[in-house]
Protein backbone atom coordinates (compact mmCIF):
# COMPACT_ATOMS: atom_id res chain seq x y z
CA UNK A 1 0.00 0.00 0.00
CA UNK A 2 1.42 3.36 -1.03
CA UNK A 3 -0.74 5.76 1.02
CA UNK A 4 -0.85 8.07 -2.02
CA UNK A 5 -4.54 8.83 -1.48
CA UNK A 6 -3.91 9.78 2.14
CA UNK A 7 -0.95 11.96 1.16
CA UNK A 8 -2.96 13.80 -1.50
CA UNK A 9 -5.94 14.18 0.83
CA UNK A 10 -3.66 15.60 3.53
CA UNK A 11 -2.22 18.09 1.04
CA UNK A 12 -5.71 19.11 -0.03
CA UNK A 13 -6.65 19.71 3.61
CA UNK A 14 -3.48 21.75 4.11
CA UNK A 15 -4.30 23.89 1.07
CA UNK A 16 -7.84 24.51 2.32
CA UNK A 17 -6.63 25.30 5.85
CA UNK A 18 -4.02 27.75 4.55
CA UNK A 19 -6.60 29.32 2.22
CA UNK A 20 -8.89 29.92 5.19
CA UNK A 21 -6.15 31.29 7.46
CA UNK A 22 -4.12 33.43 5.04
CA UNK A 23 -6.78 36.13 4.43
CA UNK A 24 -7.18 36.58 8.18
CA UNK A 25 -3.51 36.68 9.14
CA UNK A 26 -1.71 38.01 6.07
CA UNK A 27 -1.95 41.47 4.61
CA UNK A 28 -2.09 41.42 0.82
CA UNK A 29 -4.32 38.34 0.51
CA UNK A 30 -7.87 39.70 0.62
CA UNK A 31 -10.15 36.66 0.37
CA UNK A 32 -10.44 32.87 0.20
CA UNK A 33 -10.23 32.63 -3.59
CA UNK A 34 -7.09 34.78 -3.70
CA UNK A 35 -5.57 32.63 -0.97
CA UNK A 36 -6.48 29.47 -2.88
CA UNK A 37 -4.86 30.89 -6.02
CA UNK A 38 -1.80 31.87 -3.97
CA UNK A 39 -1.52 28.34 -2.52
CA UNK A 40 -1.72 26.87 -6.02
CA UNK A 41 1.04 29.19 -7.23
CA UNK A 42 3.26 28.16 -4.31
CA UNK A 43 2.69 24.41 -4.53
CA UNK A 44 3.05 24.31 -8.30
CA UNK A 45 6.21 26.47 -7.96
CA UNK A 46 4.88 28.72 -10.70
CA UNK A 47 4.85 31.83 -8.52
CA UNK A 48 2.80 34.20 -10.69
CA UNK A 49 3.46 37.13 -8.37
CA UNK A 50 0.00 38.67 -8.67
CA UNK A 51 -0.72 37.89 -5.00
CA UNK A 52 2.07 38.13 -2.47
CA UNK A 53 2.47 37.71 1.26
CA UNK A 54 4.34 40.73 2.60
CA UNK A 55 4.42 40.05 6.33
CA UNK A 56 6.88 37.80 8.13
CA UNK A 57 4.08 35.42 9.16
CA UNK A 58 2.82 35.24 5.58
CA UNK A 59 6.27 34.46 4.26
CA UNK A 60 6.79 31.82 6.94
CA UNK A 61 3.48 30.13 6.11
CA UNK A 62 4.37 30.32 2.42
CA UNK A 63 7.72 28.64 3.03
CA UNK A 64 6.06 25.86 5.04
CA UNK A 65 3.46 25.30 2.32
CA UNK A 66 6.11 25.34 -0.39
CA UNK A 67 8.24 22.74 1.37
CA UNK A 68 5.21 20.52 2.02
CA UNK A 69 4.19 20.87 -1.62
CA UNK A 70 7.62 19.85 -2.88
CA UNK A 71 7.69 16.84 -0.57
CA UNK A 72 4.21 15.70 -1.58
CA UNK A 73 4.88 16.13 -5.29
CA UNK A 74 8.14 14.16 -5.04
CA UNK A 75 6.53 11.36 -3.01
CA UNK A 76 3.61 11.02 -5.42
CA UNK A 77 5.98 11.09 -8.39
CA UNK A 78 8.11 8.34 -6.86
CA UNK A 79 4.99 6.23 -6.26
CA UNK A 80 3.97 6.60 -9.91
CA UNK A 81 7.47 5.73 -11.17
CA UNK A 82 7.68 2.74 -8.83
CA UNK A 83 4.28 1.51 -10.05
CA UNK A 84 5.40 1.87 -13.66
CA UNK A 85 8.62 -0.02 -12.99
CA UNK A 86 6.78 -2.85 -11.22
CA UNK A 87 4.29 -3.19 -14.08
CA UNK A 88 7.11 -3.16 -16.60
CA UNK A 89 8.94 -5.90 -14.68
CA UNK A 90 5.77 -8.04 -14.71
CA UNK A 91 5.48 -7.69 -18.49
CA UNK A 92 9.08 -8.84 -18.99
Amino acid sequence: KTNAAEILFGMLLLIIAFSLVLPILVEGIPDFTSALWYCFAIISTIGFGDVAAVSLLGRLLSAILGICGLVVVSVVLSIVVNFYNETKDMDD
